[in-house]
């Protein structure tokens, strides 16, 4: 409505000027009205172009938004026991890393175990880990599941790691006493 009335008081403006000026000025004049309207039709459908191609993003982004409020992302502990593999001896000095983070790594202790502490996104139930260690083979796990509650601890997962080199003494028995 305030569009319509500026049109209307712009266009008596523009009339009384037309019947002073004559026919040479109000030619200009209507050229004038005529560029003025291209410029807002132009100008709202761009508008109406961007409305109707935006609002899906806005939408999608809104829902997002109140999922991540009830569903927060949480803290979580992930525990595995690395292994030599045919011995089941502990394994220390593992690094250990959760895939795509950074931060979430770790090295096992001398009896094999190690905790990593995990920020889960909202959603997410399972990870990928990848253990490293010198003169051993690389070793993955693809699908660790993640415990549903804040501050919760994964199951220990057992993971056994093989010797790049074969020696005698990887196939032997554990020395009595040591226990696995």
């Amino acid at each position: 409505m305030p569009l319509l009335r500026s049109l209307q008081s712009w266009w008596s403006t523009v009339k009384q000027a037309w019947r002073k000026r004559g026919t040479t000025e109000g030619k200009k004049l209507l050229e004038e009205l005529a560029k003025q309207v291209r410029r807002m039709l132009v100008g709202a459908f761009l508008a109406l172009l961007l409305v109707f191609l935006g609002f899906p993003r806005l939408s999608a982004w809104y829902e997002a938004y109140k999922k991540r409020q009830l569903e927060p992302s949480r803290q979580v502990y992930v525990c595995v026991h690395t292994l030599k593999e045919f011995t089941l001896q502990p394994l220390d000095s593992v690094y250990v890393q959760v895939v795509g983070d950074q931060e979430a790594t770790a090295y096992s202790d001398e009896r094999g175990y190690c905790v990593i502490p995990y920020v889960a996104e909202q959603g997410e139930n399972e990870i990928k880990l990848t253990f490293v260690k010198e003169g051993y083979q690389p070793a993955q796990r693809p699908r660790i599941a993640l415990p549903p509650v804040e501050g919760d601890t994964t199951y220990c997962e057992p993971v056994q790691m093989r010797p790049k080199v074969f020696k005698e003494a990887d196939f032997a028995p554990p020395p009595k006493g040591i226990l696995n």
